[in-house]
């Protein structure tokens, strides 16, 4: 392919929103540019700048499966429930920001609703009333979840070299079917995490594993509902 046709073909990608990089016919990567609320987000996304969908859609991105997503930088702003990843598996990575526009605890919002399987590097989720929902197994890794009424639910849940601060729930590791045959207490990995200032920092129906992190609070969850008495329930923050 000649440098006119390789420059032709360039336009023509930046123009549809596709970037593609590569040395011949056959592109090594292709990009997709997420510029638009309510867009359908596929293969491998980069936010191009801030993205306001405060006034809606819902949700204001739609990650199909598979996606991976990075924000580069830019915060993405929501009204009802800013990601929401289809059935699979999604990764949203950093730096950036996923904020919601209005103040909970007192709203249904949610700031990255998985259902299935959802993994956050690098990512700050704030002022959501969930922050990170995740049907299957959740997990978050050198990120930042600030000011929601719950950081975090998965199914299971793992945490690794991240920060909840000041939300009521920093980590809820879930309850459910598993293969539609089988009732289980999801189990919680927690690693070199910090908490400060959320009510409770780790809650789950099994002990929680909680390793080289600084936490304070616990909440033994049962059924039916028992109120979380205060302390370390599980008396496994050191």
């Amino acid at each position: 392919m000649s440098h006119r046709h390789v420059l032709a073909a360039a336009v023509v990608a930046l123009s549809t929103g596709i970037v593609s990089i590569g040395t011949s016919g056959s592109a090594l990567a292709t990009t997709m540019m997420v510029t638009t609320c309510g867009q359908s987000v596929s293969g491998n996304a980069v936010l191009a700048g801030d993205l306001d969908c405060s006034a809606g859609p819902d949700p204001a991105l739609d990650l199909m499966n598979g996606t991976r997503l990075s924000l580069g930088g830019f915060t993405l702003t929501g009204k009802t429930t800013a990601i929401f990843c289809e059935v699979g598996s999604c990764k949203i990575t950093g730096p950036g920001t996923i904020q919601g526009s209005v103040p909970q605890p007192n709203s249904n919002t949610i700031g990255v609703f998985a259902a299935k399987h959802a993994k956050l590097d690098g990512v700050t989720v704030t002022n959501w009333n969930q922050g990170i929902y995740v049907l299957g197994p959740g997990s978050v890794k050198n990120s930042t979840i600030q000011g929601n009424h719950m950081g975090i639910l998965g199914a299971p849940l793992r945490a690794t070299d991240s920060s909840f601060v000041g939300n009521y729930y920093g980590t809820w590791a879930s309850e459910g079917t598993y293969g539609d045959m089988h009732y289980i207490f999801w189990s919680s990995r927690i690693v070199r995490c910090t908490f400060s200032g959320n009510t409770i920092d780790v809650s789950g129906y099994k002990r929680p594993t909680v390793r080289n992190s600084a936490c304070s609070t616990s909440d033994h969850l049962t059924i039916p509902a028992t109120p979380w008495g205060g302390g370390d329930e599980w008396g496994v923050c050191p």
